[in-house]
C-alpha cells in the first residue's frame, strides 16, 4: 500500500519533467525563414524583368545565416539600372506575398553622389537582402510630343495602340479635350496644354476659343491659362501651339511662365520662332524648359516623317537627346513613328518628363 502512495505522488514530478523536456526541445528547434528569402529573391528578379535589365548587369551572392535559432539567406545583388527606374525596387514590389510581410521593414539610403542607392530589407534588425542600385548611364533618348490632340478619339487610337512612352499635347475646349485628358493621365502617359498663342500674320478667330494674344493685360493672361487648365486635368507641362508672335514677347511670356511656377508645370517651347525668349524666361521665373529640335510632319506623306525622325534621331545621338513633335491629324505620322522605332535600338523613346528630370 505504501508503495503505491509513492508511485503516485512519483506522477507529477514525471509529467512536470517531462513537460519542462518538451519546452527545452521547443526552444531549441531553429525557425527556417529561407522560404521568405528565396520569394524576395523571386521578387527581386521579377522587377528586374520588368526593367528589362541583362544578366550581364547584375552581381548576385547569398549568405547563409544563423542567429538566436533563426536560420534565413541574406540575399546580395549589386545592379547596374538607369536611375529612373529605381523606383521599381518598393516594399510593394520586393516583399509581395511573402508570409508575416508586415515583420519585415525596408531601408533606402541614396550615396552622396546621388549615383547610387542602397535597399535593405529587414527583420528583427538583421539584414536579409542587401540591394545595392547604380545608375547606369544612359543613352540617346528620344521625346516624341503629339500635338492637336482633343478634337477625335479616332485620331489618337493609332498612337495609343503604338505601346509607346509618347508625349500629348493637348488643345482645350475641343470636343474631347477633358475625355482626352483624363484617359491619358490614367494610363500613366505624359500629357501637355497645347496653348494657343498668337502668331504672325494672326487669324485669332482661327485659333480657337481661350487664345492667348499680345494684347492682353496679365490678368486676361492668367485668365485664360487657367481657365485653360481646368478643360485638361492632370497635364504636367504646356507647350504653345503657334505663336511666333506671343513667343517672343518678353513681358508677355514672364507673366506664362509666374503662372507656371506657380502651379509646378515644366515648359516646351515648341520652336514656331527662332527669336523664342521662352527658354530666358522660365529660367528667371525657375521654371523647367526644353525646345522642339524638329518638326516630323509639316509635309504629310510616309516617307518624309520617317526621314525627320531619322534626323531626330541623330540629333540625339549626337546631343544625348532630343525632341520632336507631329500632329495627331496628320495621317502618316502614327505608322512612320511604328516603324522606325523598331530600327531605333540604340535610342530610346521616352516621355517629356524623363528630359525635365535631367535638367
Amino acid at each position: 500500500m505504501a508503495k503505491r502512495k509513492k508511485r503516485t505522488r512519483l506522477l507529477p514530478v514525471l509529467f512536470l519533467s517531462a513537460a519542462a523536456a518538451a519546452a527545452w526541445l521547443l526552444l531549441l528547434q531553429t525557425e527556417n525563414r529561407v522560404d521568405d528569402c528565396l520569394k524576395i529573391e523571386q521578387n527581386i528578379n521579377s522587377v528586374l524583368l520588368t526593367a528589362g535589365v541583362p544578366e550581364k548587369n547584375v552581381t548576385s551572392w547569398w549568405e547563409e545565416k544563423k542567429k538566436n535559432r533563426v536560420e534565413w539567406l541574406k540575399i546580395n545583388k549589386k545592379i547596374l539600372i538607369r536611375k529612373p527606374l529605381w523606383g521599381l525596387f518598393s516594399a510593394d514590389n520586393l516583399l509581395q506575398n511573402v508570409e508575416n510581410r508586415r515583420k519585415y521593414a525596408l531601408s533606402v539610403k541614396d550615396e552622396d553622389d546621388h549615383l547610387s542607392r542602397e535597399i535593405k530589407i529587414l527583420r528583427d534588425g538583421n539584414i536579409y537582402c542587401l540591394i545595392t542600385l547604380r545608375g547606369e548611364k544612359a543613352g540617346p533618348s528620344l521625346c516624341i510630343i503629339i500635338d492637336d490632340c482633343g478634337g477625335s478619339k479616332k485620331q489618337l487610337t493609332s498612337f495609343t495602340q503604338l505601346n509607346l512612352p509618347l508625349t500629348y499635347a493637348i488643345l482645350p475646349y475641343q470636343r474631347y479635350s477633358r475625355v482626352i485628358a483624363q484617359s491619358l493621365a490614367r494610363s500613366g502617359s505624359d500629357t501637355l496644354l497645347h496653348m494657343p498663342m498668337e502668331p504672325h500674320k494672326a487669324d485669332m478667330k482661327a485659333l480657337g476659343k481661350g487664345a492667348l494674344s499680345a494684347e492682353m493685360t496679365g490678368d486676361e493672361i492668367i485668365k485664360k491659362i487657367t481657365a485653360a487648365l481646368g478643360c485638361v486635368p492632370g497635364v504636367k507641362g504646356m507647350n504653345n501651339h503657334m505663336g511666333s508672335l506671343f513667343t517672343e514677347n518678353r513681358e508677355k511670356m514672364k507673366i506664362v511662365m509666374t503662372l507656371l511656377k506657380k502651379e509646378g508645370l515644366f515648359f516646351l517651347d515648341s520652336a514656331t520662332s527662332p527669336k523664342s525668349v521662352c527658354r530666358e524666361t522660365a529660367s528667371l521665373s525657375g521654371v523647367k524648359c526644353l525646345r522642339n529640335n524638329i518638326f516630323l510632319d509639316n509635309i504629310d506623306s510616309a516617307g518624309e516623317v520617317k526621314k525627320r525622325l531619322l534626323e531626330a534621331a541623330s540629333i540625339a545621338r549626337k546631343n544625348g537627346s532630343a525632341i520632336a513633335i507631329g500632329h495627331a491629324t496628320r495621317r502618316h505620322t502614327a505608322d512612320a513613328i511604328k516603324e522606325i522605332s523598331r530600327e531605333l535600338k540604340d535610342v530610346e523613346i521616352v516621355p517629356l518628363s524623363r528630359l525635365m528630370d535631367n535638367i
